[in-house]
């Protein structure tokens, strides 16, 4: 207020996701022509559709994954503080209420966050949960807040550029306690020769990045609209995820964590890759 003339969020104030952050914005100084805003618009928009809102609230009824849940058991412990970073419509936070944590979760999508909260009052653990309506790259918590932290079905891979998905990386570090854990699953972009071929030729034809690709179908339902998603090798997770200050307890394929095995070998070949990350120090 009293800076409207240079306000880079003029006009668009009531939707603009980093409204409040403006100190913080990953797009500062660039609105006009960065890509990336535009990128993440796509999202904020597709994910706000009601078909969409719908679908993640009938699919958070699901509760958790049977790796999800062995992860949590065995790492994470009852009363902790978790964030839920990308919450959706609830699944993950409202069913780790129900193991025994308190869980904070954001997400960009404002419908999204009102559904979750809805979700956790019907389920009884208004108390145990809150719900917000914030960007990943710039959280409005305090240095470590949270004992764990969770970003799982495959958020980052819908965060727009390398620098966007390594400042939520980092801003995840900042707000977790010394040795705090995340976990955080991702698509992987290596699955067998053919799925290799495309992903070395498809930047010819889609004028997209290294591993990204569109997408119009994000889940069940068939909402208008698509949005960039990318794809990580094994070898670019474990290089972000530790360039961000983290150490890796391991890197597993959803199928090995849910048949309680090892498989280096076929690993890439799975859809999701899963990271267990700690924070034992401050960063560099």
């Amino acid at each position: 207020k009293g800076e409207e003339r240079d306000c880079p969020h003029k006009g668009e104030e009531r939707d603009c996701p980093h409204k409040g952050e403006e100190r913080d914005c990953p797009h500062k100084g660039e609105e006009r022509d960065c890509p990336l805003k535009g990128r993440e618009e796509m999202v904020l928009r597709k994910y706000s559709q009601p078909e969409e809102v719908g679908e993640l609230a009938r699919y958070a009824r699901k509760g958790l994954k049977n790796w999800e849940r062995r992860i949590l058991s065995d790492h994470f412990r009852p009363g902790w503080e978790v964030l839920d970073i990308g919450c959706g419509a609830g699944r993950e936070a409202v069913a780790m209420a129900q193991e025994g944590f308190r869980v904070t979760g954001i997400d960009l999508v404002p419908e999204l966050a009102e559904e979750a909260s809805l979700f956790s009052k019907e389920s009884g653990l208004e108390e145990k949960t809150r719900f917000l309506t914030m960007n990943a790259c710039a959280l409005a918590f305090p240095d470590d807040s949270f004992d764990g932290a969770v970003m799982t079905e495959q958020v980052i891979n819908s965060v727009p550029g390398r620098e966007s998905r390594l400042r939520a990386l980092r801003e995840a570090f900042r707000v977790l306690k010394k040795n705090g854990l995340l976990i955080m699953s991702s698509l992987s972009r290596n699955r067998g020769f053919l799925r290799s071929l495309f992903w070395r030729l498809a930047p010819f034809w889609t004028g997209l990045g290294p591993g990204e690709r569109w997408v119009s179908r994000v889940d069940q339902s068939r909402s208008p609209g698509r949005i960039v998603v990318f794809y990580y090798t094994a070898e670019e997770l474990l290089r972000d995820v530790r360039e961000c200050g983290f150490h890796i307890e391991f890197l597993r394929s959803d199928v090995e964590l849910e048949r309680d095995v090892e498989d280096a070998a076929n690993r890439e070949k799975n859809v999701i890759l899963v990271t267990l990350a700690r924070k034992l120090s401050r960063p560099c």
